[in-house]
């Protein structure tokens, strides 16, 4: 699979993310362009600000790596894995901002069934005024158990902590960075996704709410296929 960035025109609008997937595709990415350029014409309001997401050991998504530009195309044969692109992005998303516990949102059947590893890894990077937010998801399976937990998960922005938690602890730190409170967590659950909004984590809330918005990222029918529906609806002439 591969991410194909496309440059625009200059917008009225602050830069954006935008991941279009298109299925059954050969060789006629031109075709996907146009129809990837049309869409954004349509869509210019959805401003986000997704940068990366990194994916492992999630169903067919292993070392899985994609940074987005304005508009991203993932191009691949039907059955490759695009739609799991989105569902690990909707998984992490739902962890954090709907407070799910980690047996429904990362059952043991969403493992890379070929990999001998019981560890998913999860990143997703977002752009800020302030710098760029990321998150860093590790999530355990004790398949014997039917079960699964938190093994760590970080949340920093510039590479200075907002928050951490390793071996069922976690601290949270302020605004500037340094160490706040430090206690017990659930080992199923989102230490990020629990902090009520306060005086001094205005940056870990920011975040938060920037993931509960509406992404993007959708799935886009094969342009091939809606050409040739096109095409034999058109009369025929001569």
């Amino acid at each position: 699979m591969l991410a194909n960035p496309l440059p625009l025109g200059p917008v009225a609008r602050p830069p954006k993310s935008r991941l279009l997937l298109f299925g059954g595709l050969g060789t006629n990415n031109s075709l996907a362009a146009h129809r990837a350029r049309r869409v954004d014409g349509l869509r210019r309001k959805d401003a986000t600000t997704l940068k990366r997401l990194y994916v492992d050991n999630y169903k067919c998504l292993v070392n899985f790596d994609l940074r987005f530009d304005r508009l991203s195309l993932l191009l691949g044969q039907n059955g490759s894995g695009k739609p799991s692109v989105l569902e690990a992005l909707a998984k992490v998303r739902r962890f954090i901002v709907d407070q799910a516990n980690t047996d429904s949102v990362f059952p043991h059947g969403s493992l890379t069934r070929w990999q001998e590893s019981r560890l998913q890894r999860f990143e997703i990077e977002v752009e800020s005024d302030e710098g760029d937010y990321t998150y860093k998801l590790v999530i355990e399976h004790e398949v014997d158990r039917n079960r699964s937990r938190v093994d760590l998960a970080e949340l920093s922005l510039s590479g200075r902590p907002l928050f951490e938690f390793r071996q069922g602890e976690a601290q949270l730190y302020h605004d500037d960075f340094t160490q706040g409170p430090k206690h017990p967590f659930d080992w199923r659950q989102s230490g990020v996704g629990f902090p009520q909004p306060r005086h001094g984590n205005k940056k870990l809330i920011w975040f938060r709410e920037r993931m509960a918005r509406k992404s993007s990222a959708r799935w886009t029918p094969s342009p091939c296929r809606l050409r040739a529906k096109a095409r034999s609806q058109t009369p025929a002439t001569g």
